[in-house]
């Protein structure tokens, strides 16, 4: 990796600690501050590949095909000059008003070149901005000597560029046996086996997080440990409830003797688990069509096309992150991200739990239609 990267990401991130400091949190981004400037230090003692020392007016060959795919035409060039005139970046009303480029960091972005309003990542999803976006920010309010702003697209970058970023989404976060730390296992399908990240102090404190979370995880395109946590998945809590037990002095009344009636609550829904233990999906199952819905149950060792086509047709989607490979999660979370589908993970809902989900998950759906 080259040293300049390094330090650039470095940089965004003690930008992005010192844009949170204020008089509670001193202490703990003084060492978080300290920690980077070490890693400053030894990047800057480290011996890359590019550094190499080379004689005085010796240019590396490169050849000349390269030279003619990387230089733009004059065509090109006209083409970028009237994009670039096109989004011109503004500061009005006593910087009120901000027109300016949207730049994609690690976590969140800025607007406007020179002035770099901070975006917080939420605001970076909700409006889909993407490098080169040119944005409105218009100034809300102030609270405890922090400026808020709304934000607006005003147009949409063209030539839609590679952002120097890769977000690994849906991953459960465990916690080390021997370093009493909590830490993230990332499989890709250039690595043979997959790679162990102990999660930042400050990335943890930020979230809250713990055992069991579900993040998103981004970083460097070309080194998965220069990253942080991204974003952090709402997973609704699972009630536990006591089952009220009654002594029965005769011998046990068998529920299906007694003829109990269930409202259909599921009826005209297509619901779908993915992963869980075969014996609670067989629950499940039973819980679901006797109140008239439709259930189907992935193990998540399914054909690629078969787990997609599946999921697309599912109306709430329920992700067991117990008994599921990161595959299988990623790519359900990907298509239920993709074509709009509600879902939602959990531990161990139990069929009782799972009853109450789905009926709170159904107001959701409602809501989307």
């Amino acid at each position: 990796m080259r040293k300049e990267s390094m330090i650039a990401l470095i940089k965004e991130e003690m930008i992005e600690v010192l844009k949170n400091l204020d008089s509670k949190n001193l202490s703990h981004v003084s060492e978080v501050l300290e920690s980077q400037v070490n890693i400053l230090k030894a990047v800057g003692n480290g011996v890359f590949n590019e550094s190499v020392t080379k004689k005085e007016g010796q240019n590396e060959a490169i050849p000349a095909k390269k030279i003619e795919q990387t230089k733009p035409s004059k065509n090109e060039q006209s083409i970028i000059k009237k994009k670039i005139e096109r989004f011109e970046e503004k500061i009005l009303d006593d910087g009120d008003v901000v027109h300016g480029l949207f730049h994609r960091t690690l976590r969140g972005g800025t607007v406007h070149t020179k002035k770099g309003l901070y975006v917080p990542e939420t605001i970076c999803r909700q409006m889909d901005f993407h490098d080169g976006d040119l944005v409105e920010a218009t100034y809300h309010k102030t609270i405890k000597n922090k400026d808020y702003f709304n934000y607006r697209l005003l147009k949409k970058n063209p030539k839609q560029p590679i952002e120097q970023r890769e977000e690994i989404t849906g991953i459960v976060i465990k916690e080390h046996p021997d370093l009493k730390r909590l830490y993230i296992e990332l499989s890709r399908a250039q690595e043979d086996f997959p790679t162990t990240i102990l999660l930042k102090d400050n990335d943890i404190d930020h979230f809250h997080l713990k055992e069991g979370d579900i993040i998103d995880y981004v970083c460097h395109p070309n080194d998965v440990m220069l990253g942080c946590v991204l974003w952090k998945h709402k997973v609704e809590p699972i009630p536990i409830m006591e089952e009220q037990s009654h002594k029965v002095p005769s011998k046990r009344i068998s529920q299906k003797k007694t003829g109990r009636a269930f409202l259909p609550i599921f009826e005209g829904l297509n619901i779908l688990t993915v992963g869980g233990n075969q014996s609670l999906i067989d629950y499940l199952k039973e819980e679901v069509e006797k109140r008239s819905g439709k259930f189907t149950g992935l193990t998540g060792y399914e054909q690629r096309p078969t787990m997609v086509a599946k999921i697309k047709s599912a109306d709430i989607v329920v992700v067991y992150t117990e008994a599921i490979s990161h595959e299988a999660m990623y790519l359900t979370k990907d298509t239920c991200k993709k074509y709009n589908i509600v879902h939602t993970y959990t531990k161990n809902c139990g069929k009782s739990q799972f009853v109450k989900r789905i009926s709170s998950l159904k107001k959701k759906l409602s809501q989307n239609n």
